[in-house]
């Protein structure tokens, strides 16, 4: 999500991969354009599986770029 709107364009994601202990990996990028990074504040993403939904987010003022 990008300020509170969810996005769907520009997110690339990975295969799911196991890794030691059963445990699994799964990666998503999401692509921004400059202008949209400059102009936007708050980045999330969250992740479900079964029944449980993790979230994260990000500012960008919380990047040193």
């Amino acid at each position: 999500m990008v300020d509170g709107s969810q996005v769907t364009e520009n997110v690339l994601t990975g295969e799911e991969v196991e890794k030691e202990g059963g445990k699994f990996i799964h990666t998503s990028t999401l692509t921004l354009s400059k202008d949209l990074w400059e102009k936007r504040d708050l980045f999330s993403c969250s992740v479900s599986h079964d029944s449980s939904t993790r979230s994260a987010e990000l500012r960008r003022t919380q990047c040193g770029v």
